[in-house]
């Protein structure tokens, strides 16, 4: 079911929306992990397009920030989501 469900949902399969992300409306919160390079650099590229966007890198971090910074991740969320 795994093998079956990142062939249709993987990042690979799925549409290329990069060229709306001018267009988004709405707030956005990216957090990625410093030692994720790959996503730390789309993160980054995201932050530069999206208007009213926030990035954190957390230091020491991969691509499980949720899980390898918890008190971190949930305090930044929490934050964002308070403003």
């Amino acid at each position: 079911q795994l093998a079956t469900a990142l062939d249709y949902l993987g990042t690979g399969c799925l549409e290329n929306l990069w060229s709306g992300l001018k267009e988004f409306l709405f707030p956005t919160l990216i957090i990625c992990g410093e030692l994720d390079r790959k996503y730390t650099s789309m993160g980054r590229d995201m932050f530069k397009q999206i208007p009213d966007c926030e990035l954190h890198i957390i230091p020491q971090t991969g691509h499980t920030v949720h899980l390898e910074e918890q008190k971190l991740f949930l305090g930044l969320v929490s934050d964002w989501i308070n403003q």
